[in-house]
């Protein structure tokens, strides 16, 4: 009974993996939407897929980039913005993950900035 337990774990593990991936994709492939646009719900659960699901350079080089964070901090989500960055570790690409600190430290020391100025981005 163990190993079937341990089976019907495995196979949990991956539909959920799965499920997550199927996320991912589907709020990868939305349009911008809504003021200016900003798709709030987008920015707010794309990376947190893509994280979930295991694929981390799509997270990484998606948090890495200018567009994203300007629409995140549009939106209002530095502090998701800001957990994102912390959530995510790319242990085979050592220079992503340079990068990935490297904009959670600038958007950590400019965040009251950032809050009352969005357009500074």
């Amino acid at each position: 009974t163990h190993q079937v337990f341990l089976a019907d774990a495995m196979a949990n593990k991956s539909r959920a993996k799965m499920l997550q991936m199927s996320v991912a994709k589907a709020f990868g492939n939305l349009r911008k939407l809504g003021a200016a646009g900003v798709n709030p719900r987008r920015t707010l659960e794309l990376p947190l897929a893509y994280i979930r699901a295991d694929m981390l350079k799509e997270a990484a080089l998606l948090l890495s980039d200018l567009g994203f964070m300007e629409m995140k901090i549009s939106a209002g989500q530095i502090a998701s913005l800001l957990q994102n960055y912390l959530m995510h570790e790319v242990k085979q690409s050592p220079e992503l993950e340079v990068t990935i600190k490297a904009f959670y430290q600038f958007v950590s020391d400019n965040r009251r900035l950032l809050n009352d100025r969005p357009d500074f981005t």
